[in-house]
């Protein structure tokens, strides 16, 4: 069952709260270095050091959790103005709510 077929509506506290554990789930070696618990102001590059073989697999694993395959993660990472370095878990979730198709 997909998640939109299990929630209503998308809030942002639900959707860090999943992709939360998508992180965790899907990203390898965090847990040896990063000792806080993951939170929604928590940087993917700087603070999980994501590789980008990591954040290939969290866009999947985000298309398929949330299923959407239209999400245009071109979008979040290469905005107008210029290649993100770094992105944290509330601005992923920020970026599914706007691309929302409900």
């Amino acid at each position: 069952m997909k998640w939109r077929e299990k929630q209503h509506s998308l809030c942002k506290e639900l959707v860090e709260r999943d992709l939360i554990r998508l992180v965790e789930e899907t990203a390898s070696g965090w847990e040896s270095f990063y000792e806080k618990p993951i939170g929604s102001d928590t940087w993917l590059g700087a603070e999980l050091a994501l590789s980008s073989v990591d954040v290939l697999r969290l866009v999947v694993a985000i298309r398929d959790f949330f299923g959407n395959d239209h999400l245009p993660f071109p979008e979040l990472f290469f905005p107008e103005n210029g290649p993100v370095i770094d992105l944290r878990i509330s601005d992923v979730a920020e970026f599914i709510l706007r691309h929302d198709e409900s």
